[in-house]
């Protein structure tokens, strides 16, 4: 038996209506009498409830072998979904069809896509049978538009912006589907419209539609987030929508896997695999919009004047206010007095970070590095790990430890720099955590532990920058030799381990934190590590540039994030063609010969899986946005 939540919703409800009439009866979660009396009306056997009471849950689930979760957008989202899963679990359920959003993503600034991101993870690892539906943006939405509409005017904040929008009807159809037949284990669905529309697109199909001319309006972001809050609409849900937008209007594509494995197929291509209709666009807005959901006001024609639309008056008012507002700050700006508390605002804000306000105990991850070495202005590889309040950075390629400047990172508060291997795209910054962190207030030579060889950087490093301390110290009237840094060289067990590429070695085992470093193949590099983090019963591996290894496997053991490397091969071969048609056989052998020692996303996914991961975290990329995990 199916046990349906959401079944008041867009896609519920018209969920509940097909199975009725596929003779399917399905228990159905609901909160309100009147809703359960609605679906016993078509033949559901509905419990009063909600996800927020797990207990009960197992006892409504009684009897239901297949639990179709439509989880609410709200900030409690992650939790109510946790304990419909574990509910399901409880009860002996055997599979679990998701609805989750197109732009699922635990890295997303919208709120409930990073939600649905973390609850397909939750879903992967329950052990239970699944599905997952990524359906893109709703027609539905534009209900919510219903009274500007109808007044000749679309107020969004989408610029040219596409999306490929899908009936919440299309959607529930492909459920039904799923739900009824046989073999859609394991597989995730992404479920958009045939076409990606514009809203300039969508005003041209409403003005068909409605016989009348519809304008899009688009309003600029601070100018939408303000109507949003002239609405009432709260600061959670305002937030989401105006990270939607903004992600729109820059054209960023965003739907990503969350984990685990998945079966994509294309909108109308999944509606006719499953046996759906295709959606059609035009004639959905018209139903949507048409005079019998959305009436005309009758209104007197006033004399010589055209009626202006409610949502253009008041988004001129907004623009007006916004307007002079901002010429008011430009013309403060101009005065000398404001400048001079606008600059000592900014240094005292930028002067006053406290070296140890550090997150709370715990394991974290951030990314201040993951380009490659080719000609663009993203930072070389660097991660940072943090183990309750001691701070370690893997790596220092260029430009990292300006990112962590520019994101106010307390760089004072540095522990220890852990060098994976010699490239120069790997230390090229060690100087500049060098000045930096000094500068900040670190009063001790900053230990920087790598394979043999690390004395020679470390060494080389302080003798270029030997004239720079010696100007700092005439200016400051001291030593700066705290200003240093110090090698700390190890070695990776025997020759014969070495060379099985199997050594490892402890380098710090006290106040509960055991960092391990281990051998990879980096070959001709050598030597070349990459790191492993055990800190408060989580734990967490950086690859450092390696192929695929036995070690590497058995080092990630287990581990909650693995941090690997892994460029894209096909990129790489595009580049090396490219430049061997440019005349530059050097740069194409050297981009052509990077293969054969680095790993593939395909390979570092299969090391995540044979391993056991919880979860991968790509090392590269063509830029660097804070990621903290």
């Amino acid at each position: 038996m199916i046990f349906l939540t959401g079944a008041t919703g867009s896609i519920g409800g018209n969920l509940a209506r097909i199975l009725a009439a596929r003779g399917v009866k399905a228990k159905a979660l609901v909160r309100k009498a009147e809703d359960a009396q609605r679906l016993r009306a078509m033949g559901h056997d509905p419990v009063i409830g909600d996800l927020a009471t797990p207990d009960a849950l197992v006892a409504a689930l009684s009897g239901c072998d297949t639990l179709i979760l439509l989880p609410p957008p709200l900030k409690n989202q992650i939790e109510l979904e946790a304990n419909a899963l574990s509910a399901a679990c409880d009860a002996g359920l055997s599979r679990v069809v998701k609805i989750s959003a197109g732009d699922a993503n635990i890295a997303s600034p919208v709120p409930w896509a990073k939600a649905h991101a973390l609850g397909e993870l939750a879903l992967h690892r329950s052990g239970l049978r699944w599905t997952i539906l990524r359906a893109s943006a709703f027609y539905q939405n534009f209900e919510k538009l219903a009274v500007p509409i109808r007044k000749g005017v679309s107020p969004i904040s989408a610029g040219s912006g596409n999306a490929a929008f899908i009936d919440a009807a299309d959607v529930a159809e492909v459920a039904a589907c799923v739900l009824l037949e046989h073999g859609q284990d394991d597989a995730t669905y992404h479920l958009t419209g045939p076409q990606a529309l514009t809203m300039k697109d969508i005003a041209a199909a409403l003005s068909a539609g409605r016989g009348k001319p519809v304008r899009y309006l688009d309003l600029p972001v601070p100018l939408y987030r303000a109507s949003l809050r002239f609405a009432g609409v709260g600061r959670w849900l305002r937030n989401g929508l105006v990270a939607i937008y903004r992600r729109r209007r820059q054209g960023a594509r965003h739907c990503r896997d969350a984990g685990g494995p998945s079966h994509h197929r294309q909108a109308a291509q999944v509606l006719r695999y499953l046996g759906g209709g295709t959606p059609w666009p035009i004639l959905l807005i018209r139903r949507r919009t048409d005079s019998a959901s959305m009436p005309e006001r009758s209104e007197a024609p006033v004399a010589g004047a055209r009626r202006r639309s409610v949502g253009v008056r008041i988004a001129r008012m907004l623009g007006f206010v916004v307007g002079v507002s901002a010429l008011l700050g430009i013309g403060a700006v101009s005065i000398p007095a404001v400048q001079d508390r606008l600059v000592a605002f900014f240094v005292a804000r930028q002067a006053s970070r406290d070296p140890t306000a550090l997150p709370k105990d715990g394991l974290r991850v951030i990314l201040c590095g993951v380009a490659a070495p080719s000609p663009n202005p993203h930072a070389r590889s660097c991660t940072v790990v943090i183990a309750g309040k001691r701070v370690f950075v893997i790596d220092a390629g260029g430009g990292s430890a300006n990112n962590l400047d520019q994101w106010h990172f307390p760089t004072a508060g540095i522990s220890a720099i852990l060098l994976t291997h010699f490239h120069s795209d790997h230390i090229g910054d060690l100087g500049e955590f060098r000045r930096l962190s000094w500068a900040e207030g670190r009063r001790e030579q900053l230990p920087v532990y790598g394979p043999d060889g690390v004395e020679q950087v470390v060494n080389g490093f302080n003798l270029a920058f030997a004239q720079d301390d010696g100007y700092r110290a005439a200016l400051d009237g001291g030593s700066v030799t705290g200003a240093g840094l110090t090698a700390r060289p190890f070695g990776l067990a025997s020759a014969g381990e070495q060379r099985a590429h199997m050594g490892r070695r402890i380098l710090i085992d006290d106040s509960g934190l055991k960092i391990t470093a281990f051998q990879v193949n980096h070959e001709p590099v050598y030597p070349a590590v990459g790191y492993r983090f055990d800190y408060g019963g989580r734990s967490v591996v950086v690859s450092g540039d390696t192929v695929a290894t036995a070690n590497m496997i058995a080092m990630a053991r287990g581990a909650d994030l693995l941090v690997h490397e892994a460029p894209s091969a096909e990129m790489l071969q595009a580049v090396a063609r490219g430049s061997l048609d440019a005349g530059q056989p050097a740069l194409a052998g050297m981009m052509g010969r990077i293969a054969t020692y680095h790993t593939t996303p395909r390979q570092a996914a299969a090391i995540a899986n044979a391993a056991d991961v919880r979860l991968l975290c790509s090392a590269t990329s063509d830029r660097c946005r804070r990621t903290i995990c």
